[in-house]
């Protein structure tokens, strides 16, 4: 006898109905019977634990709230107190700024802001392209013809960029500055509030050079060109202070901290604090005093002594 395929289904659902049935039964009885084996006093155990899990775990969420709270009201104080802890300290202190095409514009602006505010004489603001880390033959060779030399290799090319710089920034060689913009190495920019001077005088002999980092991704840039130029102004006693956004990510200030420069370095330049400490760390760096401020790897975190 052939039986109706429908009849077939029908016989096939209700054997898989069956059969999932007695499978819930089984894990159920395995799990009633289980439970009956265990000693009562384990699952008090078990229970005065999790309980002091759960009060253990409230007592952190009200200490977060507490210290949320906290960095709340520090962060609003710091930030009211910004103006009146910079202003004057770098009056009439001539300042040249320095930014790379991948420089955050923002933390540049806010850098050139605290530096007016300290009441700094900002000659002028200068941003360098990311061709100076001459990573190719074209980039090489149009380095060379800047700085005036004929393109042989990376580091002869690289010698003369870094010391040609050292001397412009240091107002011995003004003609550099206005080489290197005509190669389209280099474009000078309007900073809020600034007249700028021209391309000869941005740079006089006792001007502090404020170094903006490239950003993240210049590692290469920062390597050849960046970190042999900070170290070059710092061996010439030129004052330099180099700033990077963040405290945690800071690959340029790793490095330059490292090397016990006599250099201002600040992390965490985006926030109030970081502007203060940019602006305090000039005025002690103008006396003599370097430091490493902030929060990020290496750095003093402490409040640059006001001299003066």
């Amino acid at each position: 006898m052939v039986l109706d395929p429908t009849v077939v289904q029908l016989i096939n659902f209700r054997y898989h109905v069956v059969t999932l049935v007695a499978v819930f039964l089984a894990l159920g009885l395995g799990v009633l019977f289980g439970a009956s084996f265990i000693d009562q006093s384990v699952v008090d155990a078990l229970r005065k634990a999790q309980n002091r899990i759960e009060d253990r775990s409230a007592k952190l969420r009200s200490q977060i709230l507490e210290l949320e709270h906290q960095n709340k009201n520090l962060g609003i104080t710091v930030e009211s107190s910004e103006a009146l802890l910079v202003k004057g300290v770098l009056k009439d202190r001539p300042t040249l700024l320095v930014t790379f095409e991948s420089s955050d514009a923002k933390v540049a602006e806010g850098a050139a802001a605290v530096l007016l505010a300290a009441g700094a004489r900002v000659d002028g603001a200068i941003s360098l392209s990311n061709k100076l880390d001459m990573t190719t033959d074209e980039r090489r060779k149009q380095v060379g013809v800047a700085v005036g030399v004929t393109p042989t290799t990376d580091q002869i090319v690289a010698d003369s960029l870094i010391n040609g710089l050292r001397d412009t920034f240091a107002g011995k060689a003004p003609g550099l500055l206005q080489r290197i913009v005509d190669a389209q190495l280099a474009t000078v920019f309007k900073v809020s509030g600034v007249s700028a001077k021209p391309l000869a005088q941005l740079a006089l002999p006792g001007t502090a050079i404020v170094i903006v980092s490239p950003g993240l991704d210049s590692k290469l840039l920062n390597e050849r060109f960046v970190i042999p130029l900070v170290k070059s102004l710092s061996e010439a006693s030129t004052i330099v202070a180099v700033v990077e956004p963040g405290t945690e990510q800071i690959p340029l200030l790793d490095q330059l901290r490292q090397d016990n420069l006599k250099v201002v370095t600040v992390d965490g330049i985006e926030t109030p604090a970081g502007h203060t400490f940019l602006a305090l760390g000039l005025r002690a760096a103008f006396s003599g005093t370097f430091g490493d401020y902030g929060n990020g790897k290496d750095a003093t975190a402490r409040l640059p002594e006001i001299v003066g």
